[in-house]
């Protein structure tokens, strides 16, 4: 009777732990939804949207001393008849930028 306390106990917390992994991998922001937010946040009168890229599976990174999970990003805009260029590092779980690179090439 005791092993089998223990392994019901054992498959308990097993069961348990792959719910509370699975919500948290839930609780990411989608790619989608990452370039979604950045096109809406740097479109403006002034530049217009014409290309976007995203790698659709989030890296662990150290950014001022913090660890986030991140998305690597960018955006091609213009503005006028010149091409503008952003790269982002954005947090997976909040939609923040964490670093921005503008690179005006041309």
């Amino acid at each position: 009777m005791k092993w089998g306390r223990f392994l019901l106990g054992a498959a308990a917390g097993a069961a348990i732990g792959y719910f509370v992994l699975k919500g948290m991998a839930e609780r990411r922001l989608a790619p989608e939804q990452i370039v979604q937010m950045l096109k809406e946040k740097y479109q403006s009168e002034r530049m217009s949207i014409i290309g976007s890229w995203i790698h659709v599976h989030p890296q662990k990174e150290k950014i001022d001393g913090a660890e986030y999970t991140v998305y690597q990003c960018g955006l091609t805009g213009l503005a006028g008849d010149e091409p503008h260029f952003y790269e982002f590092k954005v947090d997976a779980d909040t939609g923040d930028v964490l670093d921005l690179v503008k690179d005006r090439r041309g």
